[in-house]
């Protein structure tokens, strides 16, 4: 599926999904559900990333030059992950699935380590690869995210609540998502294998 079609879907099936009978209780949170199953990094993770980088607005820019609501950096990362125009990172479903496919990218290649894929995420895995103890400000973006991740599991299930863990490349199958019905419609597939 091209890169246009795809996002189309994704915007389409988040305007279906937005319409349930429960509340969202975070933006986008049906685009989070859809990249977070795509891509096999836990819900609570992937909203705790974007609360980070831009409080969840989709219309954030740094200084770094990264953009949406999980700040994609262009055009290096963009470019990375497919994107050719900056334009398309202002499509927040498109983004916050570039965000997980990275994070996902990242997670296998720290085999499974968290931090380490944070870590990669905010520095660039350049500056990551190779260090053994991370740089202050990496550490303290873990922390940010960790502290935004503790939130997000206690107002999802209470104060006991324990986080899912992070499926290492070891552990998880191949993802292949099953296929998400949208009210009125038949089964649609998500298979980023195919992109």
């Amino acid at each position: 599926m091209t890169q246009p079609l795809f996002a189309l879907v994704l915007v389409l099936l988040s305007l279906l999904l937005s319409v349930r009978a429960d509340a969202a209780r975070y933006p986008y949170q049906s685009c989070f559900e859809i990249a977070s199953r795509l891509h096999d990094v836990p819900l609570d993770v992937l909203l705790a990333v974007a609360a980070t980088e831009s409080a969840w607005n989709p219309d954030a820019r740094s200084h770094a030059n990264a953009h949406g609501i999980m700040q994609i950096q262009w055009p290096g990362t963009a470019r990375h992950l497919g994107v050719t125009r900056v334009s398309e990172l202002y499509n927040p479903c498109l983004n916050i699935d570039l965000g997980a496919r990275y994070l996902r990218e990242l997670l296998d290649r720290s085999d499974g380590d968290l931090e380490r894929a944070l870590a990669a995420y905010n520095y660039g895995p350049s500056r990551i690869d190779g260090v053994s103890v991370l740089p202050a400000g990496a550490i303290r973006y873990v922390e940010t995210v960790a502290g935004h991740r503790d939130r997000i599991v206690g107002a999802a299930s209470g104060p006991a609540a324990a986080k899912p863990a992070i499926p290492g490349p070891a552990t998880r199958e191949p993802a292949v998502p099953e296929p998400v019905t949208a009210p009125g419609s038949g089964p649609v597939r998500f298979d980023h294998r195919s992109r």
